[in-house]
């Protein structure tokens, strides 16, 4: 299960480049699905994007689920490069995810993937905005999830005695909206999301403009695609 066609179609309306990554093994890309060959392949995905000087000044990262998780890798090892995260129904871990599963739980100790999105959060600078999208209807990820990751994010620039790292920096506007009816597949329907996506994208562009010299390239979204074949 990916992101769908018309999820991609939502960006280009927008007026927005739009990178879709479709993961080894997955698809119509060959090789074995891993966690270490998942952020290569992003890795690429991105370095691809900063070949091109214009598109290289406005990457934004998009990803659902188990996409949500790679994408948060990939801003923590890149935050210089990234301007922006978008992440729906993403959990704090793979193992994390599996031990919310009856019975199945207690073998979550034997994940080969650990995606442990819930550290590399806070290796993403606060001057990266972040978005994140909550279906609280959502059976295969709970909920919990999002709220934990985005109490954890609110920490970035913090030290463990919660002072901040960087007072000088000025922070961009991260963003939590979560969706009643929402559940892992349909989310993206629900009213209101894609508006709320979309100001979020055009708030950072904003941002861009207004403490840098004027842009005049379009911003790129890189889609991450879902895999929850894995544990579903």
């Amino acid at each position: 299960m990916g992101i769908t066609l018309e999820e991609h179609k939502k960006f280009v309306k927008m007026g927005y480049v739009v990178l879709v990554l479709s993961y080894r093994g997955h698809g119509h890309s060959k090789g074995t699905p891993s966690e270490k060959g998942l952020q290569r392949d992003a890795q690429a995905a991105l370095e691809y994007l900063l070949v091109d000087e214009q598109l290289s000044k406005h990457i934004i990262l998009y990803g659902q689920s188990l996409g949500g998780a790679v994408a948060i890798d990939l801003a923590s090892r890149n935050p210089t490069k990234i301007n922006g995260l978008i992440i729906e129904n993403t959990f704090t871990s793979l193992p994390g995810a599996v031990r919310d599963f009856p019975i199945i739980g207690w073998f979550s100790f034997l994940c080969n993937q650990k995606w442990d999105s819930l550290a590399k959060i806070r290796l993403i600078p606060p001057t990266v905005p972040i978005l994140m999208l909550s279906g609280l209807q959502d059976k295969l990820v709970r909920p919990h999830h999002m709220t934990t990751l985005w109490k954890t994010a609110g920490k970035r620039g913090q030290s463990k005695k919660g002072k901040e790292t960087e007072p000088n920096v000025k922070a961009k506007k991260d963003l939590f909206v979560s969706f009643d009816f929402g559940a892992h597949v349909n989310t993206d329907v629900q009213s209101d999301y894609w508006s709320t996506v979309e100001e979020f994208v055009r708030s950072i562009r904003k941002h861009d403009k207004d403490n840098q010299e004027a842009q005049t390239s379009g911003a790129t979204t890189m889609t991450i695609s879902e895999v929850v074949a894995d544990y579903d």
